[in-house]
């Protein structure tokens, strides 16, 4: 079974009982398409059914990745992180990816301190560009750059 059939099929043995949620239909979509990474990301952004499918879809997947858009975060940053370190992933390498959106208010430095522990991708822009923006950037891993 490839695994686009393999996500497909953990997408649809999900338990929605008042049906299925737009996130969730836009997931079988993309994992039909190919885009396995895309797929993956809208199911997880669908709150309802990810606890249970998460066990179910570490057999076939190895790593979460945890995409975090960041803008002006100073003063919670670092709890959002803790909380994101701490929470489990039921056996799943946890890739956490933080996109800096030219924060002004020294969360740049805030991301550097939290860095030094290694299991961080980051990235910034070099000027303010929204969440889409940042998200597309975590995902296309485009290099780190200074704001």
């Amino acid at each position: 079974m490839s695994e686009s059939n393999r996500l497909i099929e953990v997408l649809q043995t999900s338990a929605f009982p008042l049906g299925k949620p737009a996130r969730l239909a836009r997931a079988e979509t993309l994992a039909r398409s190919g885009s396995r990474r895309q797929a993956f990301l809208f199911f997880l952004l669908s709150a309802a059914g990810f606890a249970g499918s998460l066990r179910g879809m570490a057999a076939t997947f190895r790593k979460l990745s945890v995409l975090i858009p960041v803008f002006n975060e100073q003063a919670t940053l670092a709890e959002i992180l803790r909380r994101v370190r701490a929470a489990d992933t039921t056996g799943l390498e946890k890739e956490i990816i933080l996109v800096d959106d030219c924060s002004s208010d020294g969360t740049v430095q805030v991301i550097r301190e939290l860095a030094k522990d290694g299991d961080l991708k980051t990235f910034a822009h070099l000027q303010n560009r929204g969440k889409g923006a940042a998200i597309r950037t975590a995902l296309e891993g485009r290099p780190a750059t200074s704001c």
